[in-house]
């Protein structure tokens, strides 16, 4: 979806208030990259979670001459748990890579509460096929976004595995206890919850439908353009940015008493007015020419830092994540092959 929405113009938010212009593909990227982190934690927890306990007995080991590191080998492990108490009674790898489910669901439960949002009439910025949104029992003209909610709701749920097998584990003494054959309920469950919400968000994502035109109607009715324009003050006139936000925020102010106007429409005697206030020497004819001359895909294209919505930056992001990807891809069938071949 970033690769096809790499013009897709569109308000940015924060504290769910319209912030600056950017685009769809740099919203899509900004979770990519939370996945990537989410990925990477499991990769690397992969590594602790994969050494064999197996011949530690009970928790003191055994007189039998065992081969343990030719039994971890034969069983596609890469190495042993080594210390015998330690094999037989600790699960802090297990809690890990609970917790990293956890955070991995929290980042989904964000993605859903941001397209929940986003379709709903107020927004208009994108459309969940009917594949997964349900009809309501009541109302005809209504399409609920129930898969993502639950899926939301799941995250609830992997949360809640989480806490219940810390409380199991957090008093048990040194050596196996009966206590920890309940964990496994927890972790199953938030394994399998987990990987259900990854294919369904999946499927959700693949079906989306982007209104590139409300987002782009959006955008150019925006207030958000003020921080470019801040910017551009601040530069072309030597001025510093504080007296160029105060300019901008009195710009908008006027443009909000006069019933919400976009800022291009406000008319030269009212760039003067605020001017004049302030006791500026700027030229309301020049900014008025500022104003309407930083359209929304000016101002991104300016962008010069990095990791910013340029439409370069954003081409770059994207093969880079691309990259990521292939390169996960690879490794992670390498291990998948060592696995199914010490199960053949």
């Amino acid at each position: 979806k970033a690769d096809e929405n790499i013009d897709t113009i569109m308000p940015m938010y924060t504290h769910l208030r319209q912030a600056q212009i950017g685009t769809f593909s740099h919203f899509a990227l900004s979770y990519a990259d939370a996945l990537f982190r989410d990925l990477d934690r499991l990769y690397i927890t992969y590594v602790r979670i994969n050494q064999s306990p197996l011949g530690a007995g009970a928790i003191g080991g055994s007189r039998i001459k065992l081969d343990r590191q030719k039994t971890a080998k034969l069983l596609g492990f890469k190495g042993i748990v080594r210390n015998s108490i330690d094999a037989s009674s600790s699960r802090d790898t297990i809690i890990e890579y609970t917790m990293e489910l956890t955070i991995m669901m929290l980042t989904l439960s964000r993605m859903t509460e941001d397209f929940i949002i986003w379709s709903t009439d107020e927004f208009g910025y994108l459309d969940i096929s009917d594949e997964y949104s349900s009809s309501s029992s009541a109302m005809p003209h209504k399409k609920n976004p129930d898969p993502l909610e639950l899926l939301r709701a799941k995250a609830g749920t992997v949360s809640g595995n989480l806490f219940s097998m810390i409380t199991i584990i957090k008093a048990i003494p040194s050596g196996y206890s009966r206590d920890l054959q309940e964990i496994k309920t927890s972790l199953w469950q938030a394994s399998a919850t987990t990987t259900q919400a990854l294919k369904i968000m999946n499927y959700v994502v693949k079906s989306l439908i982007i209104n590139k035109e409300r987002m782009q109607q959006a955008s150019g009715n925006s207030y958000a353009i003020s921080f470019d324009l801040a910017e551009l003050l601040a530069i072309k006139n030597g001025m510093s940015f504080r007296t160029a936000h105060k300019v901008m925020g009195l710009l908008v102010r006027k443009a909000i008493s006069n019933n919400r106007q976009p800022l291009r429409m406000l008319r030269e005697e009212d760039i003067r007015e605020v001017l004049e206030s302030l006791g500026s020497k700027l030229s309301a004819e020049e900014v008025l020419k500022d104003i309407k001359e930083t359209a929304p895909q000016k101002s991104i294209s300016s962008r010069q830092s990095l990791g910013s919505p340029n439409p370069m930056q954003e081409q770059t992001m994207v093969k880079l994540s691309r990259g990521r990807l292939s390169a996960y891809s690879k490794r992670i069938a390498k291990r998948k092959g060592l696995v199914d071949e010490a199960l053949k």
